[in-house]
């Protein structure tokens, strides 16, 4: 929609159904879908080295890694990759930086689109010290693989030339291990991470751990930290449309089974997270939801 022309998609250990929907969109052929099998807490690295081994990814011109709760909004042109390439001529990789979205006030999970459902996010970034996480959009000859901020290099990064988000190169902004600067304001593209959502899938994201630190305890000081809903962001509007017009389309194409299978999932969560309240975790639900309501907005 945005225009990458393939999708490689990694998961594992899931339980809750999500599984299906993935290999159903293999089998239409709207996405490439493989199981990762990796040691706990080595996933993420492990899919992207494989995905660097596929024919899709070995042909590819520019490439980018994303989780699944990171979203790329181009503000460039017509709001294609293509535009955000065009507007960063001679360069090998462009950074990326995360817009960090909050709950938007919202507690339980429902079966919508993210990008509709929240709106609300922190506050643009000023001064020579307003470092922010990014994530990288780069040529795909010019590295070896993908990282999970970063793409992998060999031979150090002399020749290879950086922009961030608004076009700048780096002269213009402040480089920190997997943050940086952006003195233009993202003028050109943000990620949309939308890392906690609702209380409801908060509860879920804490059961799980987090993508690269599967042992990680979430918990409050990680919802406090990062339910940001300081302002309305709403770039990804344009897009929602869009968005339902596509996801119909594959339904379509799937014969009615990606519907199906979309809510039986969701009912698997609704289910854990039932289960969830019965337990500890209901002393984080109450804090949040508390929390979510003074930051309504």
């Amino acid at each position: 929609m945005i225009g990458f022309d393939h999708i490689i998609m990694y998961q594992n250990d899931s339980t809750d159904g999500t599984d299906g929907i993935l290999k159903e969109l293999n089998r239409i052929g709207a996405v490439k879908y493989f199981y990762n099998r990796a040691k706990r807490g080595a996933h993420q690295i492990r899919a992207y080295k494989r995905a660097a081994r596929q024919p899709e990814y070995l042909e590819s011109d520019w490439a980018m890694a994303l989780d699944i709760d990171e979203f790329l909004l181009v503000k460039a042109g017509a709001g294609k990759v293509q535009d955000l390439i065009a507007e960063c001529p001679d360069s090998d990789c462009i950074y990326v930086q995360w817009k960090t979205f909050g709950n938007a006030g919202l507690i339980e999970l429902e079966n919508d689109l993210v990008i509709h459902r929240f709106r609300r996010s922190e506050a643009p970034k000023h001064g020579p010290n307003a470092f922010g996480t990014f994530k990288s959009l780069f040529r795909q000859s010019a590295f070896d693989h993908p990282g999970i901020h970063k793409p992998a290099q060999s031979g150090g990064s002399d020749g290879r030339r950086i922009k961030n988000g608004s076009g700048l190169d780096t002269a213009g902004f402040a480089l920190k291990k997997c943050q940086c600067t952006d003195p233009g304001g993202m003028k050109l593209a943000q990620i949309n991470h939308y890392i906690v959502r609702d209380v409801e899938s908060f509860l879920l994201k804490n059961a799980r751990g987090s993508a690269h630190q599967a042992d990680r305890d979430l918990g409050r000081d990680y919802w406090r930290k990062r339910n940001r809903n300081h302002v309305v962001n709403d770039g990804m509007d344009v897009h929602v449309e869009a968005t339902r017009r596509e996801v119909d389309n594959l339904n379509r194409m799937s014969g009615g089974t990606l519907k199906r299978l979309t809510a039986e999932a969701y009912e698997r969560h609704k289910d854990r997270v039932r289960d969830l309240m019965g337990g500890p975790a209901r002393e984080l639900y109450d804090y949040c939801v508390g929390d979510a309501r003074t930051q309504q907005g």
